[in-house]
């Protein structure tokens, strides 16, 4: 291992396993271009895409994700966060699939991976990642027989 911080651990690619022991990727800006342009931005059609709030002041409310882009910020954003640390356009999560791409927006105070702060990061299911005071966990879970097309 190149790294180790509490609850978390690095190799030499980049690909990280925090505390949940789930794998992300942290990307180059060149690797997170190249993922937008040879992968299709799309919803899995036999899964549901959501965002858990895993801690802080909204710990345990689920946000369903129902679009492949979608915005996370304090006001005039796709999941409205109110805390004062977070910035209006925070950060972007994109669904390609089984897996999903975090931007951070150049937010004031940062997208973190683990204690990594962020620009671009790989999320697969049960991933988290913190904003402000909330940290947030991407699930992406089998959808029910019922709920198929």
């Amino acid at each position: 291992m190149a790294s180790e911080k509490a609850g978390e651990s690095t190799n030499n690619a980049g690909r990280k396993e925090t505390e949940t022991g789930i794998p992300t990727v942290v990307l180059s800006r060149e690797n997170a271009k190249l993922m937008q342009t040879t992968r299709e931005l799309k919803m899995p059609v036999d899964k549901v895409v959501s965002l858990f709030a895993s801690e802080g002041p909204l710990k345990g409310k689920i946000f369903p994700i129902q679009k492949p882009q979608i915005t996370i910020g304090r006001a005039q954003a796709d999941i409205v966060l109110g805390d004062p640390k977070i910035s209006r356009n925070h950060c972007m999560l994109e669904v390609y699939g089984s897996s999903a791409l975090l931007l951070d927006l150049n937010s004031a105070n940062g997208t973190f991976v683990g204690e990594e702060k962020i620009t671009h990061c790989e999320l697969g299911h049960m991933s988290e990642f913190r904003v402000g005071s909330t940290t947030l966990m991407l699930t992406i879970t089998d959808k029910l027989d019922s709920e198929l097309p």
